[in-house]
């Protein structure tokens, strides 16, 4: 989508912990003549500071996440909303991936929760992940911008389709979403999500994010600590992620993990005392 509706006069800015499919088309985007420049994760004043100093007429488009993959935390909604209303050249690409499902009426997200049918917001959902078949979705502004990138895409001119069988999956995915069932269900993975922050910040752990989402993850810091860690958390029979550099900086290494509705609360109590456990004795070593 974004080589096909960014012109090479415009500027892209691109939030740092944008994912990691955003950083490579802005490599294309470059190639191309667009000017590209990176700003500080949901840094709104960096970003205003940008606005304000585009040539008068300048197209700016800014790619976001809706929900940053990594540590879960969520866009700045709010000041993003007012850029909008006060800087008419101002174009927002969402990657809303992380999102999709779980999250909005009838599973439509963050960003499409909060902008249903605004004209300078385009959003990118997934239908992997929390939708759990196949294949993506993009919300754009009108039929000339879903037309042009149904045209001229590379990723529909060069790529196959969605295979019959998860066509038949994302079918009753949708159905499923559609249905009076997925407020309750989503209702069922934010008691969870939420109890594991409580638990958590009981447990004295460092969350990276206090966002109410299933992306939760713990800082350790140190490189060492955080492969032990994992070895532990799976001696005790949980697979998490170990994170380190470059995905993050060294100081943020740390572990990963994704919360479901089929984790019970009993499970999210025992992840954390494990966690905790293996941190409380891994300080004692040290001091010793």
């Amino acid at each position: 989508m974004l080589p096909v509706l960014v012109d090479r006069d415009d500027l892209v800015l691109v939030d740092r912990q944008s994912h990691a499919s955003v950083q490579i088309t802005t490599e294309i985007l470059s190639a191309r003549g667009a000017r590209v420049q990176t700003v500080p994760h949901n840094d709104v004043a960096a970003i205003e500071r940008k606005l304000s100093q585009a040539p008068d007429g300048t197209r700016v488009w800014l790619l976001i996440d809706g929900i940053y993959s990594m540590f879960g935390d969520m866009a700045p909604f709010d000041a993003l909303d007012d850029l909008l209303a006060r800087f008419s050249g101002l174009h927002l690409y969402v990657d809303d991936a992380h999102a999709t499902g779980w999250m909005g009426r009838h599973g439509r997200g963050a960003a499409l929760e909060r902008w249903p049918d605004h004209p300078r917001v385009i959003v990118a959902l997934s239908l992997n992940k929390c939708f759990a078949c196949a294949g993506g979705a993009l919300a754009l502004a009108d039929d000339a911008q879903a037309q042009r990138v149904r045209y001229q895409g590379a990723a529909l001119m060069f790529s196959g389709p969605v295979q019959p069988p998860m066509l038949g999956a994302i079918g009753a995915s949708a159905a499923l979403h559609l249905s009076r069932d997925l407020a309750g269900l989503q209702s069922e993975l934010m008691a969870r999500i939420r109890h594991f922050n409580r638990q958590a910040a009981r447990a004295g752990l460092t969350v990276m994010s206090e966002a109410e989402t299933p992306m939760r993850y713990i800082r350790i810091g140190d490189t060492t600590q955080t492969i032990r860690a994992g070895m532990a958390l799976q001696q005790a029979g949980f697979f998490v992620s170990t994170v380190g550099h470059p995905a993050v900086p060294h100081r943020d290494t740390g572990v990963r993990l994704s919360l479901t509705r089929h984790h019970r609360m009993a499970d999210i109590d025992a992840v954390i005392g494990a966690l905790a456990a293996h941190m409380g004795e891994s300080q004692a070593t040290a001091a010793q």
